[in-house]
C-alpha cells in the first residue's frame, strides 16, 4: 500500500513539474458534506457516520496539450471520523470526529460535451493532512448523547499527519470565464490515527480512516481567451461542418436580399408614369436607391425613343397629344 502511494506521489509531482507555462490558471473555492469511516485491525464492527464537512481553496492547471488535463491541488479543511458499537447489537456506541488541514494533489483527465460548454472529468491524486484537533462522544440509540468532549491528542498515543490516496469524478459546467464543478470523491487512507497497541491495548493494530465526499466548487479563469487544448478529429470536423454551414446561410440571406431590393426596384420602374420623368426620391432615401430606380428605367425604355420635354405641356382634344402638322 505504501509503495502504491509513493508512486501516486511521484506521478503527481512529475505532472506538475511537466505542466506548460502556456496552460490557464483557474482559482476558486469549495464546499462540501461527506461521512466518514474507519479500517481497524483486528477486524472491528465500524459503521459509517455522516455529518463530516469539508470547505477550502483550491487552484487548477489546465495544459494546452492533448490528452494531459488538468491539475487540481486543494488546501480545505476536512472533517474525518469513525464510529462503532460499543457492544454487538447494544444500544450505545462510540464515535469521534476529527478536523484536520488536507492538501490534495489530483489529475483531472476529462472530456467536453455540449460544444465545450461542460466538462466530465475522473480525480485520481494523492493527500497529505495534518490533524490539529478532535472531538469525542457517546450515542444512545434511545436518548441520544448522553456524553461529548474534547479529544486530547497524545503524541504517543495520537498520530497527527496522513497520507493516503483520492478519487473520483464529477463535471464542471463552464459559462464565460467561470467554471461551477460538481463532484464527489473517496479519500483513502494509509497513515494510522491511533498507534502504539502494546502500550494502549485498546487501540488496534490499523487505523487508516476513509471518507466519503459530495463537494460544489466555483472557479474562476485568471487568462483571456478559450480553451487552449485542441479539438479532437471528430470534434473538429463537426465543427468546420458548422462553419461551413452559417457561411452558406449567410450567403444565402445575402443573395436572398439583394433579389429584394432589385424586384423593387423593377416594381418601382414598371409602375413610373409613360412620359418617363423620374420622381424625386422619398425623404430620408439615400440617393443609392434612387440611382437604381433612373438605372432600372433608361434599360426598361425602348431604343430610339424621344426623350419628353418635362417643361412643356402637352396638348389633347380627345384624338391624342397635338403635333405640329396640325
Amino acid at each position: 500500500m505504501r509503495k502504491l502511494f509513493l508512486l501516486g506521489s511521484m506521478v503527481a509531482l512529475a505532472l506538475l513539474a511537466a505542466l506548460p507555462a502556456a496552460a490557464q490558471h483557474y482559482i476558486g473555492v469549495r464546499g462540501g458534506y461527506g461521512g466518514g469511516s474507519a479500517r481497524f485491525e483486528p477486524k472491528r464492527e465500524t459503521f459509517l457516520t455522516w455529518g463530516m464537512y469539508s470547505g477550502g481553496l483550491s487552484w487548477k492547471y489546465y495544459s494546452p496539450e492533448k490528452y494531459v488535463g488538468a491539475v487540481e491541488v486543494d488546501l480545505e479543511m476536512l472533517q474525518q471520523g469513525y464510529a462503532y458499537d460499543l457492544r454487538k447489537d447494544g444500544d450505545s456506541s462510540y464515535r469521534r470526529s476529527i478536523n484536520s488541514v488536507t492538501l490534495p494533489v489530483i489529475w483531472q483527465p476529462h472530456f467536453y460535451l455540449f460544444r465545450r460548454s461542460m466538462r466530465v472529468f475522473l480525480n485520481l491524486g494523492v493527500t497529505f493532512s495534518y490533524n490539529f484537533n478532535s472531538r469525542y462522544e457517546y450515542v444512545s440509540k434511545m436518548n441520544g448523547v448522553y456524553e461529548e468532549g474534547k479529544y486530547d491528542m497524545e503524541l504517543i498515543r495520537d498520530n497527527r499527519w496522513g497520507y493516503g490516496l483520492v478519487g473520483g469524478f464529477g463535471l464542471s459546467v463552464l459559462i464565460g470565464r467561470v467554471e461551477a464543478a460538481f463532484e464527489g470523491r473517496y479519500y483513502f487512507g494509509y497513515a494510522d490515527i491511533l498507534r502504539n497497541p502494546n502500550k494502549y491495548p485498546g487501540n488496534p493494530q490499523r487505523s487508516p480512516l476513509d471518507k466519503i465526499n459530495i463537494s460544489m466548487g466555483l472557479y474562476y479563469r485568471l487568462g483571456k481567451g478559450g480553451i487552449l487544448a485542441p479539438l479532437s478529429k471528430r470534434a473538429a470536423a463537426k465543427e468546420q461542418e458548422r462553419l461551413e454551414a452559417r457561411m452558406w446561410a449567410e450567403e444565402e440571406r445575402r443573395a436572398a436580399r439583394e433579389a429584394r431590393e432589385e424586384g423593387d426596384v423593377e416594381e418601382e420602374a414598371v409602375a413610373a408614369p409613360a412620359s418617363g420623368t423620374v420622381s424625386d426620391p422619398v425623404p430620408g432615401q439615400g440617393g443609392r436607391r434612387a440611382r437604381k430606380r433612373e438605372r432600372a428605367q433608361h434599360e426598361l425604355k425602348p431604343a430610339g425613343a424621344p426623350v419628353p420635354d418635362a417643361g412643356a405641356d402637352s396638348e389633347s382634344d380627345g384624338r391624342g397629344p397635338k403635333t405640329h402638322n396640325e
